[in-house]
């Protein structure tokens, strides 16, 4: 249950910076078109992540160039 409140304000937070996203649970990717912003992007979610006395898996997290 938690995994689904918790990300609510990440959503905000995401949606007020203007990145687009999609979440799954407590699973969500993060869309850009340059490396730029895709550094913002995750910089952004970390630090929320990380203000709601949660730990991003950052060794889970990957980034791919379509």
């Amino acid at each position: 249950m938690l995994s689904n409140i918790y990300p609510n304000e990440l959503d905000w937070e995401l949606e007020k910076a203007g990145i687009k996203f999609v979440r799954f649970a407590d699973d969500f990717l993060l869309f850009a078109k340059t490396e730029t912003e895709i550094q913002k992007s995750g910089t952004i979610a970390k630090k929320f992540i990380e203000s709601l006395g949660l730990e991003a898996a950052m060794h889970k997290t990957k980034f791919e160039r379509l």
